[in-house]
């Protein structure tokens, strides 16, 4: 940076600057040369004196103009060398185009590369895979490759400045995020001159390329794997495929095989196995591809899968006091829901059921005059299971009355009106789609009992009814939770007539389906009542993912609290334990615990809360990356594309040389000379002081030295 111009300036007018040389004349005249305060003075002594007033003069002066604030204004310029990136992939699949010891020779290439630039180019370098990683040192780890991101990340770093170029040294392959051509297309004007590592050789290998399989099931069920594999210049090929259980890490049990044939280059082979769910919690498969004589990799010949064995599906119980097709439509709609089985009886066959053994009871009709259905209706209050009722034409509304609280209805229920439904705006218990808010006034009527409906101050109101077109305060169907116990009722039959509109307006049930399956979640999920929690954030994690916990503690008004200290530890299979201690959010608690290897983790985290040890465990698993081995055939199509597109050229790795004598001799990019202008108050100008002091001091010293006052 140089010094180009500097100057002065006031805020005030100048004309001031020859009243504060006046003051300094005046004071320093004044006690110098009117008040002599010695006779007769020697010649020597009288220069001594006008060096004195001279300096008086000065400081008197110069402290006048700082009261002025002047202004120092000063200019500099700055040259700055136009910027090269380098762009290095340090993903695991460049080194396949690498001989042995032929990756060290490339890195010290690369290196020397940056040197020669570096004369006349600011270079900066960066390497990626999943991210952009500055000055790193190659060692062709990373396990997976985001082209996109990094070219997307260098061009917002330096856009806006004057780029030479980015010389992009990677293999091709990208298995996350965008293609990078797109990305480059919106900087043309910056060219890419990429070196192409890799093989584009399709090599001898035999790879599993895809596995279909359903991550959720539940206990006891049956579940589908499907297993697409193909063969690369490797046929024919005979050989198995099989399925091995992994959850047990320290003993794989081998469940299933298939014997598999390929018989043409390309050609995909499918194998199809069928599980049994038998042990409840998240288990960890292996699909094995057995290795051949002659694959260049066996590192894609297998694939690990992730199951979650569910023991909690919702069991729900439809009820009825005859049949009606409103029943249908409701199981389907429940059905269409996988964490839902539903069960059909009729009052008439209620030997045997057991309540206790359902999350929800939905009541058709009941009770009616015929079938009171008391003691059902008592055994799931006494266990806490929802019960949603739907009145109809042959409800009792006496027996309604007394088994219920949400509502009350006078009146016997021998007539029926017609009412169609009003969303109420003020509803908050669970939140409905646009679609079905604006479908509800379109559906057809229900048919629901004349009288004067009551409804409690703990109910809530989800819809209401409209009677023709006049919209009423009369609930349609209406919620409540009463120590514990939840309830719904709606107040009409015919429901499955807004199941045929549906379809009818939307071609599918899907707002329907919305409506049955939100009342359902609402009312057989029971409130996690537990003082303390602590759990992952997901039950499956990536090895480059780090795992993360959220921790809450509650009081015994069940309000947030994080007083205490939570510690967590983690284990692994073999037994390794991994201490700890979370860390205190506003009000809970939260932990990144950081990356881990492959395999099942079991975690227990302990906190002691007014005297009581509260205790909190689960599981998790760190599921591999396997992107880079499923793709090993360098795409050098893309980089020439890529850098043909912005002007740039396509290199082979061993031609670094003339690659930089390429940047060096045509790059048209040029220095940029910056000016910068700085305004500093003068009064700031800590130094000035000191000269004034400095000055004050030696001539009080030197007048007081010769007898002066």
């Amino acid at each position: 940076m140089t010094l180009l111009a500097a100057s002065l300036s006031f805020e005030l007018s100048t004309w001031w600057v020859l009243g504060c040389i006046a003051l300094g004349a005046g004071v320093a005249g004044v006690l110098y040369f009117r008040n002599s305060f010695i006779k007769s003075p020697s010649s020597r002594q009288q220069l001594v004196f006008r060096a004195l007033a001279v300096v008086r003069f000065t400081v008197i002066t110069l402290l006048a103009l700082l009261l002025l604030a002047p202004l120092f204004r000063s200019e500099f310029t700055e040259t700055r060398k136009p910027v090269v990136v380098v762009l290095q992939d340090n993903s695991q699949s460049v080194t396949y185009g690498f001989a042995e010891g032929d990756s060290a020779k490339y890195v010290d290439d690369l290196a020397k590369l940056q040197a020669k630039l570096g004369d006349k180019f600011d270079v900066k370098s960066y390497g990626f895979s999943q991210e952009l990683l500055e000055n790193l040192n190659p060692d062709f780890r990373g396990e997976m490759t985001d082209l996109s991101r990094a070219l997307g990340d260098v061009y917002n770093l330096y856009g806006n400045q004057t780029v030479g170029g980015i010389i992009l040294a990677t293999d091709g392959i990208y298995n996350q995020g965008s293609n990078p051509f797109y990305i480059a297309q919106n900087y043309p004007s910056i060219p890419v001159y990429s070196v192409a590592l890799g093989d584009t050789t399709p090599q001898r290998d035999l790879k599993i390329d895809r596995v279909l399989y359903n991550d959720l099931v539940y206990l006891n069920d049956r579940f589908k794997i499907s297993v697409e594999m193909v063969s690369q210049n490797l046929t024919p090929a005979n050989t198995k495929v099989e399925v091995l259980n992994m959850s047990n890490r320290g003993n794989p049990t081998k469940l299933e095989d298939r014997a598999v044939t390929f018989a043409n280059t390309g050609e995909v082979v499918t194998a199809d196995f069928v599980l049994d769910a038998k042990t409840a919690g998240l288990q960890h498969y292996r699909v094995r591809l057995v290795p051949v004589a002659g694959e260049f990799t066996e590192a894609n010949n297998y694939r690990d899968i992730f199951v979650d064995v569910l023991d909690s599906r919702q069991r729900i119980l439809i009820l009825a006091n005859s049949p009606h097709p409103d029943i249908a439509a409701l199981r389907e709609a429940a059905e269409s829901n996988k964490n839902y089985e539903v069960e059909v009886k009729f009052v008439q066959n209620i030997t045997g059921i057991a309540v206790k053994d359902y999350n929800l009871i939905i009541l058709h009709q009941l009770p009616s005059a015929k079938f009171g259905s008391k003691s059902v209706i008592d055994e799931a209050k006494k266990n806490g299971i929802a019960l949603w009722y739907i009145l109809g034409s042959q409800s009792s509304l006496e027996l309604f009355n007394g088994v219920q609280s949400a509502i009350q209805i006078s009146g016997k229920g021998q007539s029926l009106n017609e009412a169609m439904g009003s969303l109420n705006p003020d509803f908050s218990l669970f939140t409905t789609s646009e679609q079905f808010k604006q479908q509800l006034p379109k559906l057809p009527p229900l048919f629901v009992p004349f009288g004067q409906f009551k409804t409690s101050p703990s109910s809530r109101v989800l819809m209401r009814q409209r009677i023709g077109s006049v919209s009423t305060e009369y609930p349609l169907l209406v919620f409540e939770e009463n120590t514990g116990n939840k309830t719904a009722v709606l107040l009409g039959e015919g429901i499955w007539r807004w199941k045929l509109y549906d379809y009818r307006l939307n071609s599918s049930h899907e707002a329907f389906n919305e409506l049955v399956g939100k009342t359902i979640q609402y009312l057989a999920v029971k409130q996690d009542k537990r003082q303390f929690r602590v759990k992952p954030l997901k039950n499956i994690f990536l090895e480059t993912e780090s795992v993360d916990f959220t921790g809450e503690l509650y009081n015994a008004s069940y309000e947030l609290v994080n007083e205490p200290e939570v510690s967590v530890t983690i284990t692994d299979e073999s037994g390794k334990e991994f201490p700890f201690q979370m860390n205190k959010t506003s009000k809970a608690y939260d932990l990144r615990a950081g990356t881990f290897p492959e395999g099942n983790y079991t975690y227990a985290a302990i906190t002691n809360y007014n005297g009581k040890q509260l205790t909190q465990d689960g599981k998790f698993t760190i599921s591999p990356l396997e992107l880079e081995s499923s793709n090993t055939v360098a795409d050098h199509k893309l980089l020439f594309q890529i850098s043909d597109n912005s002007g740039g050229q396509l290199y082979a790795p061993t031609q670094l040389d003339k690659l930089a004598k390429d940047i060096l001799a045509g790059n048209q990019a040029k220095p940029v000379l910056y000016s910068t202008f700085k305004t500093l108050p003068f009064i700031n100008l800590k130094w000035i002081f000191g000269i004034l002091i400095t000055l004050f001091a030696v001539e009080w010293f030197v007048r007081k030295y010769m007898g002066g006052y």
